[in-house]
């Protein structure tokens, strides 16, 4: 699997995942997943604008 964010290689076993709406998304650690929330948080903040 690749990290959503930093795009690196993981096993899958090691991988973190969401599940978001219609699929998961995977992380290589706690400092991709917390980046990623951050972006989704500042898209929707966008778009209530």
């Amino acid at each position: 699997m690749a990290c959503a964010v930093c795009l690196k290689e993981i096993p899958l076993s090691e991988a973190t995942s969401v599940k978001a709406t219609d699929y998961i998304v995977y992380y290589c650690g706690l400092e991709c997943y917390d980046q990623w929330k951050k972006q989704e948080e500042q898209a929707i903040s966008a778009e209530k604008s």
